[in-house]
């Protein structure tokens, strides 16, 4: 039965975060014979934030809830420039999803869908960007992921 690991979001606050938990990756699998499981969460105070912005756009202030969310996309590209092993595809995908989530709050400010599911799917994309960049790094050190 393969380990399972969870990393929070403070585990993986920085770029010393994420290679701290990919040392930690590398260890456990050194020593299994099968391949962890991992499962890490959004940077920390991420998901928070990406909550806010739903609130913000709902309430009729989509700008203000995209400039709520640059400092994390600046955090999310300085870890990518400096861990990634191909930074300009990271962050083509780090752009993408900026670009989705600015059309999602659009969304939330003209109430297209149910609030709750805009929440879920906003949300969802501070998880989806640390597994990203997380795979990038354990593919670096020659790991499957």
């Amino acid at each position: 039965m393969p380990t399972v690991m969870k990393f929070g979001g403070t585990s993986v606050e920085d770029e010393r975060g994420f290679e701290r938990v990919v040392n930690i990756v590398k260890g456990v699998y050194a020593q299994e014979v099968t391949l962890p499981v991992v499962v890490v969460s959004a940077m920390s105070g991420v998901t928070d934030a990406l909550l806010e912005s739903v609130d913000r756009a709902a309430t009729g202030d989509p700008e203000e809830a995209r400039r709520l969310l640059e400092p994390h996309w600046r955090r999310h590209l300085t870890v990518v420039r400096a861990l990634a092993v191909q930074p300009s595809a990271i962050e083509d995908m780090l752009e993408g999803a900026r670009r989705e989530v600015a059309e999602l709050l659009q969304a939330a400010n003209v109430q297209v869908m149910p609030r709750p599911l805009l929440q879920d799917l906003i949300a969802s994309y501070g998880e989806r960007l640390s597994s990203l960049l997380l795979s990038d790094m354990v593919r670096q050190i020659g790991l499957p992921d």
